[in-house]
């Protein structure tokens, strides 16, 4: 048995994100490179792992923003932690991306990343590709199925 569908929507929604600070108005713009898009997607998988839900969708790309609101997505992230540790990146490469749940066709970085994921008594190891977008000057993460927020969780 794996993680849950949408244990693993919460966290490939962490997968793709910006840090907490990319939403402040006079923070410093993040590099628009490989490399801090790394470094946004493990700030991203430490709000996960410290049930920081509310943060994490302020950097939500816009684009899923309008279709998933705010509260539904901290209730179901809420009632199905997942849990990420033993997190490598294993690769990372640019790549056109259309943001799931969107017509949003949009530049990316795809992170290629090995975990163990964690949801209730299931754990499992799995590689998993996650796309962090750069938007004004700060990296924001997506969904991968960002339907499972349509229905009560």
């Amino acid at each position: 048995m794996g993680v849950t569908k949408r244990g693993t929507a919460v966290l490939v929604a962490a997968a793709v994100m910006v840090i907490a600070t990319s939403g402040v108005a006079n923070a410093k713009p993040q590099p628009n490179t490989r490399e801090a898009a790394v470094v946004a997607f493990k700030a991203l998988v430490a709000q996960f792992n410290n049930y920081h839900y509310s943060a994490a969708w302020h950097s939500l790309h816009a684009a899923q923003q309008a279709v998933v609101p705010r509260r539904v997505y901290v209730t179901c992230a809420t009632n199905d932690p997942v849990v990420m540790s033993d997190v490598e990146v294993l690769d990372s490469r640019r790549e056109s991306f259309t943001i799931p749940g969107t017509k949003v066709t949009t530049p990316s970085v795809a992170l290629d990343v090995r975990a163990t994921y964690a949801s209730g008594d299931v754990r499992e190891r799995t590689t998993k590709t996650f796309h962090e977008v750069y938007v004004d000057g700060a990296w924001r993460w997506t969904l991968t199925s960002p339907e499972s927020y349509t229905t009560a969780c």
